[in-house]
């Protein structure tokens, strides 16, 4: 939690800094690593993809994550996304689960992203990047430490836009270490 909030006085800061209204902040309640995005196309798909996470959890156990930085994409003078990054040996791991689950959907017929994974802790996305430089503040955010995290578990998201508006509901949550989900 504490990192969250460190998190959330980071996005405070920078709105405070630059005007309100340049970025499209994540609320503190949707802040996640997220480690897949793909759209289940039936009930066949997302009970494949509770059996492909249960595989994928049941060999691991509960690992500590520093979250280790500021960053945007594509830069900090044109910045689409503004995320914080997790220390080598988290985003190794998370890498990892990515990668195999690529795999395994792309038997399915889900490719794979083309672009290279990227584990980060979303803040937030710029509405409109022009004339916007964030420059300073990534530079001195850059090797920060946020706070660290245990992370216990991996949780299968439903994500809709209603109304413009984000929501994320949770369909599973699938514990490292255990043979089943909640």
């Amino acid at each position: 939690i504490a990192t969250a909030e460190r998190l959330m006085d980071l996005q405070e800061m920078v709105g405070e800094r630059i005007g309100r209204g340049r970025i499209r902040w994540v609320h503190p309640t949707n802040v996640q690593i997220t480690l897949k995005t793909f759209e289940v196309r039936d009930e066949a798909m997302l009970g494949f993809v509770r059996e492909l996470l249960v595989q994928l959890v049941q060999p691991l156990f509960a690992f500590q994550s520093d979250c280790v930085g500021l960053a945007c994409h594509p830069s900090p003078t044109r910045p689409r996304l503004l995320y914080a990054e997790l220390d080598s040996s988290s985003a190794e791991v998370m890498g990892l689960l990515n990668k195999r689950l690529d795999q395994a959907l792309e038997e399915i017929g889900v490719p794979p992203d083309p672009r290279p994974f990227k584990p980060m802790i979303m803040l937030g996305r710029g509405r409109d990047p022009n004339g916007l430089d964030l420059s300073e503040t990534v530079d001195r955010h850059e090797k920060v430490l946020f706070g660290s995290s245990t992370i216990k578990d991996i949780i299968l998201f439903e994500h809709t836009i209603r109304h413009g508006v984000p929501h994320h509901a949770v369909l599973d949550r699938f514990i490292l270490g255990m043979a089943s989900y909640s």
